[in-house]
């Protein structure tokens, strides 16, 4: 089993993913493949994931919406003529 990283180069904007045994660190500085400079730094980040809106939305919304993306879990609109 191996696990991968990112590292970008402070030279030349490269970036390059890094493959490391598992059980091993991943070392702080690597050797860019472009320039072949140790100036390789490994980059952090969080990955981007969606969320279903609930009753009161969601960020991309400012949490204004009154809508679901599931039909199934929306009230039924009552018709003009319709009581109850």
């Amino acid at each position: 089993m191996s696990m991968r990283a990112d590292y970008k180069c402070k030279k030349c904007q490269e970036i390059t993913e890094y493959i490391k045994p598992y059980g091993k660190e991943f070392p702080k500085v690597i050797r860019c493949l472009k320039c072949q400079q140790l100036s390789a730094f490994r980059l952090y980040g969080v990955p981007e994931i969606e969320v279903a809106e609930g009753k009161l939305g969601n960020s991309k919304t400012g949490y204004k919406n009154n809508v679901c993306y599931h039909n199934s879990m929306v009230a039924p609109k009552a018709s003009k003529g319709s009581r109850g």
